[in-house]
């Protein structure tokens, strides 16, 4: 899987790089029980601080996307692990709320938006398409 980060976005880099590994698990890029490069590797591959690249891996740990494994270090978990349960339902909204509402302000309508949505779920079905 290849990683993108942008040194100039306003996006902090352990959210970039946490966006990058759901997006690899949504695509099916990662795979269950797939070894992830260990936060030293990666740091070194991708150019960014340890630290960065362990707060990535925590949240993602936190989330149940990935675990921690004595001899394989951290791991993809099946999708079992984080199911998408009110709790999680409501901490999507949550983030979506300012979203939408910015795009109401840019002046987009309900249809432009969900079409907008539809766009980003097609992608994601045609990388999963292009993996199988």
């Amino acid at each position: 899987m290849i990683i993108k980060l942008d040194m100039n976005s306003e996006i902090a880099l352990y959210e970039q790089l946490y966006n990058n590994i759901i997006w690899g698990i949504a695509t099916g890029k990662l795979k269950p029980g797939e070894r992830m490069p260990t936060v030293r590797k990666l740091g070194i591959d991708l150019g960014i601080n340890l630290h960065t690249v362990n707060k990535a891996y925590a949240i993602l740990k936190q989330k149940g996307y990935l675990s921690s494994h004595r001899n394989k270090g951290a791991v993809v978990n099946d999708k079992q692990f984080y199911p998408a349960n009110m709790e999680f339902r409501e901490e999507i909204k949550s983030s979506l709320i300012p979203l939408v509402s910015e795009c109401y302000t840019r002046g987009m309508d309900e249809q432009g938006i969900n079409e907008f949505i539809s766009d980003i779920i097609q992608s994601i079905n045609d990388e999963v398409e292009d993996r199988d």
